[in-house]
């Protein structure tokens, strides 16, 4: 007589039990999703400031061959380059050896030397730069003709930082006199007037199609280009009372040989208005509470 078979009774998830894991692993994910958040966006502030240190790095190796850092001719009362290009243009250089324009002459796009890198006498002079890593910089060209075209233009080229948005550079006016009205930070106008320490006009949209407003600090009122105000650049830089653009008895503002600037993940510059109460008169060190700018000047 053979033995009858013997069959395995399968047993699946109860409904109950299905809901108790389902109800831990939103629990698990609950947790570890603003943990895994925060952590990303620690990486990527440790990652713009460390841009920012080399960045930093490079201006003092071409100011060891130059003499000076980068800075926007002082006759100018209206630049037609901004800090961000001005930055790119000084440690990157990627323009074109000539001309691409037809019939150009002075092209500010052109730098004397094909590829990274430029020339201060034409074709013919020494060569300097990059002053940075190629590899470890993004180049955004804002020019749509030229990116279009595949080609670079040292006059419409700026460094990205991680979230993609231009970092900007202004350079300090070691010959000014910040006690006086606009002295500190404000917009030079020209050889007729006061010329600040820190010159707004290095922090102005830089010559490409996007729209001022996605760079610049919310409801500012900010004039044609501007991408963060003066009184809110000034109060950054620690001035309490940053209307008159100068310094006062008993203020302790910031005085580097220049500012890097990069407008944080919010892609806002200056400071955010949802904020500003976390800044009072008489606590500046609480500054960094109410940006999320990325800076050589805000810890």
């Amino acid at each position: 007589m053979q033995p009858k078979p013997r069959f395995r009774s399968s047993h699946g998830f109860t409904l109950i039990e299905l809901l108790v894991t389902v109800m831990i692993l939103t629990i698990l994910l609950a947790i570890a999703v603003p943990t895994l958040t925060k952590s990303m966006k620690t990486a990527h502030r440790t990652r713009a400031l460390a841009d920012l240190q080399a960045i930093s790095q490079g201006l003092e190796s071409y100011r060891g061959d130059h003499r000076d850092y980068p800075r926007i001719s002082p006759t100018l009362a209206a630049p037609d380059v901004s800090g961000a290009e001005l930055l790119c243009w000084a440690l990157l250089a990627p323009g074109p050896a000539e001309s691409t324009v037809s019939g150009a002459t002075g092209d500010t796009g052109a730098d004397g030397l094909d590829g990274l890198g430029f020339r201060i006498r034409g074709a013919k002079g020494q060569s300097y730069g990059p002053y940075l890593q190629p590899d470890k910089f993004k180049v955004k060209n804002l020019d749509p003709k030229s990116a279009a075209a595949g080609t670079m233009r040292d006059d419409s080229c700026v460094i990205a930082d991680i979230w993609d948005h231009p970092i900007y550079y202004c350079p300090s006016n070691g010959n000014a006199d910040p006690t006086q009205s606009k002295g500190f930070v404000a917009k030079y106008a020209g050889p007729t007037s006061v010329r600040p320490m820190y010159d707004t006009n290095y922090l102005f949209e830089p010559n490409s199609t996007f729209s001022t407003a996605e760079y610049q600090e919310r409801n500012q009122g900010l004039g044609p280009g501007d991408v963060v105000s003066t009184q809110s650049m000034g109060l950054l830089l620690g001035e309490r009372h940053p209307a008159n653009g100068m310094i006062e008895a008993g203020e302790n503002p910031v005085r580097l040989p220049f500012l890097l600037w990069s407008a944080g993940p919010n892609g806002m510059f200056g400071l955010d208005l949802n904020l500003r109460t976390a800044i009072s008169a008489d606590d500046l060190s609480a500054r960094h509470l109410a940006t999320d700018d990325i800076t050589n000047f805000i810890e």
